[in-house]
């Protein structure tokens, strides 16, 4: 329940999709902790999207396990940088290179709609 006494359930779609996001982030990232900046970060690169394709289940899905690559790629790079913490820099650097690698060559990434070459 939050603060208001509201369950997740009845706190909406957005929400839902929302903490699915960070737990699926988390998994990605395993042991390693994230600043509250990064997960702002994170969540915030995607926001404006998310509430208005809440509805699409395969959308869901999708940003769940893009979530998940971000955390895992973020992670990676704190540790290569001899962090035991993610921040605002290695969820940038995870968020380009999920988005490049998720993405065929010069279509639209289904999130942000950016075109971008695949490398």
């Amino acid at each position: 329940m939050t603060e208001q006494g509201e369950s997740v359930r009845e706190s909406g779609p957005f929400n839902q999709l929302v903490l699915q996001s960070i737990m699926a982030f988390g998994q990605g990232a395993g042991s390693m902790s994230a600043s509250g900046p990064a997960l702002d970060a994170a969540v915030g690169a995607y926001a404006d999207q998310m509430k208005l394709k809440t509805v699409q289940e395969s959308y869901s899905v999708f940003i769940i396990e893009f979530a998940r690559a971000v955390g895992q790629v973020a992670a990676t790079h704190a540790a290569t940088q001899r962090r035991c913490v993610i921040d605002v820099p290695d969820v940038k650097f995870a968020l380009s290179v999920v988005r490049r690698n998720t993405l065929a060559p010069l279509q639209r990434c289904p999130i942000t709609a950016f075109k971008t070459r695949h490398s």
